[in-house]
């Protein structure tokens, strides 16, 4: 056994990233927690073992061990399909490694056997310089250069396949507040300009090209906010969005509408207890003002989740699934269930090892 788990780990060597960069970007980051956290508990290795239960009762095993360096960036992982017997050792390769430069260090990570293998270029002061999507044959399908000015964004590139460029972002500041952005094809001609300098008693105004967004703030007698926000998105659509904020300027409620007839997009909504949030509920709808998915989440006082709901009506038979957490003293994940539409389909249990602290 011990000799299948050395032939399976040695073919991988697992990236290291941000997890919540890549989160907003759709790539997978295959870390059970952030950088941070692993970090911050002295972490050096996490093994998760998942028993899947099917309708029958019947379970399959399978298992996966993460480890870390010092800083908590993910180095190595590898993966078990059924641990018990070792019927099946399954691996997705990725490559890590860091490259020097004139103008300092870039960190390259490269996802391979993926459907979309991505790498992703970070700059001397950790900032998203270069961001690369491949298919599953490792053909190039577009790539996007950043750059910045005083440490904020100041325009991307995006090009195709062969390098072109396709069209690029310009932004403009005043302070840190973003005054202005504008979108323009490859000959510099302006596809959708978006100015942020409407004031509450603005108006909005739709040009040829230009998007004015302008937010209007309503003040109440307890101390709340109602901000919402008019603007024409990049297809010339209006959107409408009002965030509600209770009086120590905490969101309790965001509402989005698109269209002409203010559909009714997506909705959040929080709850606070000893100002700390408790609950979190998101709700989507399609164009015709049907329900399509939803999450809620209840949090301890701590802030960590302990029950998550996930819920969709976009398939043929809507589907429901729960997930329960369990943390030790430490704050450390121990144990997650997983209930499909109201059965229990999976657990979750964690192992962790520590580094020895320096003295």
């Amino acid at each position: 056994m011990k000799s299948y788990f050395t032939m399976g780990c040695l073919l991988l060597i697992s990236f290291s990233a941000r997890s919540q960069y890549f989160n907003q970007n759709n790539i997978p980051y295959i870390s059970p927690m952030p950088d941070s956290s692993v970090r911050k508990a002295g972490i050096s290795e996490i093994t998760e073992v998942y028993v899947y239960i099917n309708k029958k009762g019947k379970t399959n095993t399978s298992k996966e061990i993460f480890q870390y360096d010092r800083q908590g960036k993910a180095t190595f992982n590898c993966t078990f399909e059924d641990s018990l017997l070792m019927k099946n050792i399954t691996v997705s390769t990725a490559v890590n490694h860091t490259t020097s430069g004139a103008a300092g260090t870039s960190k390259t990570w490269r996802y391979g056997k993926e459907q979309k293998t991505s790498v992703v270029m970070f700059n001397a002061s950790e900032q998203v310089s270069q961001y690369y999507i491949y298919n599953n044959r490792g053909r190039l399908i577009r790539s996007q250069e950043v750059f910045y000015k005083d440490s904020m964004r100041s325009r991307i590139n995006t090009y195709n396949r062969k390098h072109q460029l396709k069209n690029y972002y310009l932004y403009e500041y005043s302070g840190k507040k973003l005054k202005t952005s504008g979108l323009y094809n490859s000959n510099g001609k302006v596809i959708r300009f978006w100015n942020y300098n409407c004031d509450d008693a603005g108006s909005m105004q739709k040009q040829k090209d230009t998007t004015t967004i302008c937010t209007a703030k309503t003040y109440l007698n307890d101390g709340s906010t109602i901000s919402t926000v008019n603007y024409f998105n990049e297809k010339g659509e209006p959107v409408k969005s009002v965030i509600y904020s209770d009086s120590n300027g905490r969101q309790t409620k965001y509402l989005y509408y698109l269209g002409k007839e203010q559909t009714l997009i997506y909705q959040t909504a929080s709850t606070y207890i000893n100002n700390q949030e408790a609950s979190y509920y998101s709700k989507s709808y399609t164009r015709n003002n049907k329900a399509f998915s939803s999450t809620y989440k209840i949090y301890d006082a701590e802030h960590k989740v302990i029950s998550h709901l996930d819920s969709g009506w976009y398939t043929k038979k809507p589907y429901h699934t729960k997930n329960e957490y369990t943390y030790d003293s430490k704050g450390l994940l121990t144990e997650r269930k997983n209930y499909y539409r109201g059965r229990l389909s999976g657990i979750y249990t964690y192992r962790y090892r520590y580094y020895l602290r320096k003295e």
